[in-house]
């Protein structure tokens, strides 16, 4: 998790001075665990073994091999010594991660996950409310994942049950703008909370605070390493950082665990409700901005700046603010500060992304605006093949897509992926045939694309076979049902 998704990482190839750090034996051990060119075949054998129900794994994950042992570990049945109860709990985790190295959901990670997450919550009777509470959200997040929104939503009201918190959308007087005149009612959000602060972040400044220090000279460089990077607004732009409220009366700050659930409450609205834009966009906004009003803990404030630049994504006046944002989470994923143990302990609480998937956002975000070869750029440096190709498909650029695809066959041969990319280029079905052959008839892309085509064409009956095949492999595609 540390390499893929919390940072910094121990080998990389922008840290070449990093075997200077470790011993001989760990590096050794490093090396191995975070393979590049010269493991290049185990990378491959271990991308293979991962992959389900013809869903790929990502290829440039790292440490590949402390998953495949985990793997093995928690598959003994039979063990000379007791096996824990929390090994069940680590099953699950390990079926969600698992899934979220896929470029989609798979059925049998879905199924194994839920069961685990249940019989845990059902044999372990822990008697300390907020880590019970800490589950409910683990096991919410869970069920997101897998769009099973109602149950998600009932998992998550047993976590508020359990913290104590009370949540109430009201009206107050304030300004939006900077130039705004007379106050008009504001969306904010009040809060009762039995819950107290575990745990507080050093760090009390944004970035943006420390950095004139620096510049002055004033302060260390260490204060630096663990600011969070919140991006304010642009100074042209007319919007305020954060409503400035008419009476700055004392609030109900939210604690550590008042955090953790509200962010999942707004992720699990972001992606289960359908977008009323305005209304989702106020709403959300009064929940964030409560989140953001202090930092108890790296990885949850890291997860309420991303929750709050895909909130903000698709609003004229707050879109550049929202990528900027973004681009600053994918590059403190680099940042030496906090260490580890700040930001793993909440890692599964938190739905925060892997750091591939911060790029696939923030690629989408340019997209979004037209930036095209801006988007190419940057899934051309991730190996998003897919999202590559569409971008210079977007950018009226067919000749070089079909360029592009030709020098990844050249670098990696033929493979179901990309023959399968060929096929929606050239919309040609043989393309599609080649990658489901290949594939020893496991690829369900090739089946889906295939079956797809042919329906356009007027050939239902081939069609729903080509879809049936397609779905025998993954379950988890309405579009095919």
């Amino acid at each position: 998790m540390k390499e893929n998704c919390l940072g910094s990482s121990f080998n990389s190839k922008n840290e070449l001075d990093d075997e200077e750090e470790y011993p001989p034996e760990m590096t050794e051990f490093l090396d191995l665990i975070s393979p590049f060119e010269s493991h290049s075949h185990l990378q491959e054998v271990l991308l293979n073994y991962f992959s389900k129900e013809g869903e790929d794994a990502y290829k440039n994950t790292r440490c590949l091999t402390i998953l495949f042992y985990l793997d093995l570990l928690l598959g003994l049945e039979f063990c000379e010594f007791e096996v824990p109860q929390s090994t069940i709990l680590w099953k699950a985790r390990y079926y969600m991660i698992h899934n979220q190295l896929l470029t989609s959901n798979a059925c049998f990670l879905q199924d194994k996950s839920i069961e685990y997450y249940q019989k845990y919550l059902e044999i372990n009777d822990i008697e300390d409310k907020v880590t019970k509470a800490y589950l409910w959200i683990e096991y919410s997040n869970c069920l997101l994942t897998f769009y099973k929104y109602s149950h998600a939503e009932e998992a998550l009201e047993n976590a508020r049950e359990l913290i104590g918190l009370r949540l109430k959308l009201t009206g107050k007087l304030g300004k939006r703008t900077k130039y705004q005149s007379f106050d008009i009612p504001q969306l904010v959000l009040n809060i009762e909370s039995e819950s107290v602060d575990e745990f507080i972040h050093p760090e009390e400044r944004p970035i943006e605070d420390v950095k004139p220090l620096l510049d002055e000279g004033e302060g260390e460089f260490e204060e630096i390493k663990c600011a969070h990077r919140d991006v304010k607004m642009d100074e042209d732009s007319i919007l305020l950082d954060k409503v400035k409220l008419k009476d700055e009366e004392r609030t109900v700050d939210a604690s550590l665990s008042d955090q953790i659930y509200i962010n999942q409450f707004v992720y699990n609205e972001l992606k289960s409700q359908a977008n009323e834009y305005d209304l989702q966009y106020e709403r959300i906004n009064a929940y964030i901005e409560k989140v953001l009003e202090r930092s108890h803990n790296w990885l949850v404030f890291s997860m309420s700046l991303f929750l709050r630049s895909k909130n903000e994504q698709e609003k004229l006046k707050t879109r550049e603010r929202s990528m900027i944002q973004m681009q600053t989470l994918v590059d403190q994923f680099n940042d030496e500060e906090p260490g580890l143990g700040e930001r793993a302990r909440y890692m599964f609480t938190s739905a925060y992304p892997f750091s591939w998937n911060l790029k696939l956002q923030l690629g989408y975000s340019y997209q979004s605006i037209g930036v095209y070869m801006s988007a190419f750029e940057l899934f051309q440096e991730c190996e998003f093949f897919e999202e590559a190709t569409q971008s210079l498909i977007l950018s009226r650029r067919v000749q070089q897509a079909e360029e592009y695809i030709e020098t990844i066959i050249e670098k990696y041969g033929e493979t179901p992926r990309i023959l399968c990319l060929l096929g929606d280029i050239k919309r040609k079905e043989e393309y599609y045939e080649k990658a489901w052959e290949l594939s020893g008839r496991k690829n369900a892309k090739a089946m889906r694309a295939l079956g797809l085509m042919k329906f356009q064409k007027g050939q239902i009956d081939e069609s729903i076979e080509c879809l049936k095949l397609a779905l025998e492999i993954n379950k988890l595609y309405p579009s095919a049902w």
